[in-house]
């Protein structure tokens, strides 16, 4: 029954549907615990990993995080696998904007892995290195970090390169990286990589005023998304594609795509995914006419909320919308 299980949830987790598998893993997880089976370590192994990697994609973080310290203890000694159960610790605190934690744990990862060097892991953690200093603004140390993973051609690499060129409105260059990206995550089926780099285009083309190619490769990165079914990035496509509908007019689809990204982003407690649905929210709101609401519920909020965070990423517009409501706030009507 426990192998019965795992192999189920392990299957389940393949297919990307986390609740089943959380619900068969646990399942094997109790069957251990009640019968005290003597599990293998490999099976053991397994399991821990796989409800880590469940947990964290449900937004449990501190179980996932329990999960890893747990299968760490069962491979000490082992460099490569200890560095990427790292890495997936480093993850989880970096998808709760703890920068400070997760540039932790990637140190511990990259420090076991210059005993024992593999370099795809060690490539991806540099990437994650990359991926914080864009967060924080550090976009001369995040490509840095980037070169030093192009040694290993991935969709990873172009993923991050093309929102660093973005912040350096790079545009052209940043859109080739995304179009590598497409065709480097469609070899090995990697679904996740595919929707970044669809969401990632479709950033691109909004910062060129291209709102129609825009929506359409937003809502090509949603239906890859349907079946990953990886709620952080669908919570912040919707964030992305909620800011082109109101450009194409669409205020109505604007204010659902950020009020669903908001729920989802507070039900996961992703902090960055709040911050920036708070921010299309507030601008919504502010091009519908409602600029007190606009302000004093959503755009204050992501200003708070980013500072907190030491991210720098989506400052401006934030700062914008925050200026904006006095533009949009009508004379009679001062304490709005």
């Amino acid at each position: 029954a426990f192998r019965y299980s795992l192999q189920a949830g392990l299957r389940s987790w393949g297919l990307f549907d986390a609740q089943t598998a959380c619900r068969s893993l646990e399942r094997a997880q109790e069957i251990s615990w009640d019968h005290r089976l003597e599990v293998e370590n490999q099976d053991r192994l397994n399991l821990l990993d796989g409800l880590g990697d469940v947990y964290a994609n449900l937004g449990k973080r501190d179980e996932a995080r329990s999960q890893y310290e747990e299968a760490m203890q069962l491979v000490q000694g082992q460099k490569r696998l200890s560095a990427r159960l790292g890495l997936k610790m480093a993850i989880t605190f970096q998808n709760q904007a703890q920068f400070d934690d997760a540039v932790l744990w990637l140190d511990r990862a990259y420090a076991l892995l210059q005993e024992d060097m593999d370099d795809a892991l060690c490539s991806q953690v540099y990437i994650q290195y990359g991926v914080i200093d864009v967060m924080r603004g550090n976009l001369d140390d995040a490509l840095i970090w980037a070169q030093r993973a192009g040694g290993m051609e991935s969709a990873q690499y172009h993923n991050l390169m093309a929102v660093i060129q973005r912040g350096r409105d790079s545009l052209g260059e940043s859109l080739a990286h995304c179009d590598q990206a497409i065709v480097l995550a469609q070899k090995p089926n990697n679904l996740l990589d595919l929707a970044k780099a669809h969401t990632n285009r479709g950033a691109v083309l909004s910062q060129m005023n291209r709102w129609q190619e825009a929506k359409q490769a937003h809502e090509q990165a949603l239906k890859v998304l349907s079946t990953t079914r990886d709620m952080r990035m669908y919570a912040a496509t919707h964030c992305n594609l909620s800011d082109v509908c109101r450009h194409l007019g669409d205020l109505e689809a604007a204010l659902r795509l950020a009020e669903e990204s908001l729920k989802l982003a507070v039900a996961l407690d992703l902090h960055f995914e709040e911050a920036l649905a708070h921010l299309n929210l507030g601008e919504a709101l502010l091009e519908s006419g409602q600029p007190r609401q606009a302000r004093t519920e959503h755009l204050e909020t992501a200003q708070r909320m980013l500072d907190e965070q030491g991210i720098t990423y989506h400052r401006p517009e934030v700062e914008r919308g925050v200026d904006e409501h006095a533009l949009h706030a009508p004379a009679s009507h001062p304490g709005e």
